[in-house]
C-alpha cells in the first residue's frame, strides 16, 4: 500500500510503501532503495545519486509521521502531536477528581 510518493526536483519521485506484513519500502523512480520490517516506524538511511537521504517514519495514535532529510537538510517534516500530553491532563484529572471525592465525603 503505497503512503505517499513525493516529486523532487530533476525527476526523482521518492515513494514510500507499507504492505500488510508491516514491511516499510522506499523506492527512487521505481527501484527499491531500503526495506525494513517495522511496528511503530524506522529510520530509512540510504545514498542516491551523491546524496544521502534519511527517511523516518513513525507510527502514532492517530496515523503516521513522516520526516525526509537530504543531505542534512529537510525536505518533509510532519508535526508530532502525540497523545501523551493529553492522556497526562487525563490522569491529573483523574486523581484531582479522586481527590476531591474522598476529601469531602
Amino acid at each position: 500500500m503505497k503512503l505517499i510518493t513525493v516529486y523532487l526536483e530533476n525527476g526523482i519521485q521518492l515513494e514510500i510503501q507499507l504492505n500488510y506484513l508491516l514491511i516499510e519500502r522506499i523506492l527512487i523512480n521505481n527501484e527499491l532503495v531500503s526495506s525494513k520490517g517495522s511496528l511503530f516506524g524506522r529510520v530509512h538511511a540510504f545514498n542516491h545519486e551523491g546524496h544521502f537521504y534519511k527517511v523516518i517514519l513513525t507510527a502514532g495514535a492517530f496515523g503516521w509521521w513522516l520526516d525526509i532529510y537530504r543531505d542534512g537538510m529537510p525536505i518533509i517534516e510532519s508535526a508530532k502531536h502525540g497523545c501523551l500530553f493529553l492522556l497526562g491532563i487525563g490522569i491529573t484529572l483523574i486523581l484531582l477528581l479522586e481527590f476531591v471525592y474522598k476529601h469531602f465525603n
